[in-house]
């Protein structure tokens, strides 16, 4: 058995980080290859790492990702059709264009 440490884990967060670079966001069912029904998508704003948590945010303009949003998708820089991480909301994010979005995705590992 193999133990990581906090500096390993946080060395592992930060390899390849580049590669997160598009986050979108669609009102289907995400997969491995991203969003099932994309609305839109925004290059990553910012990022944080903080011990095992690792945080992104991006923002959409209000004019941006407008519709019942149920799914998001981390894709790759070089290669948008790969989903680095995916995951889908309890209930749909209602978005119109009144209001812009900030979409804040937060990986933890344990």
């Amino acid at each position: 058995m193999a133990v990581v440490t906090d500096a390993g884990v946080a060395t592992t967060l930060l390899s390849g980080l580049d590669d997160y670079y598009y986050l979108a966001v669609g009102t289907g069912t995400p997969s491995d290859a991203g969003c099932g029904a994309e609305v839109d998508r925004v290059i990553i704003d910012s990022y944080t790492i903080n011990g095992r948590t690792r945080t992104f945010k991006a923002y959409f303009t209000k004019e941006q990702a407008v519709g019942n949003l149920t799914e998001w998708a981390i894709l790759h820089k070089n290669d948008d059709t790969i989903a680095l991480l995916y995951g889908s909301w309890s209930e749909a994010v209602v978005k119109d264009d009144t209001n812009g979005l900030l979409v804040t995705v937060t990986e933890t590992w344990i």
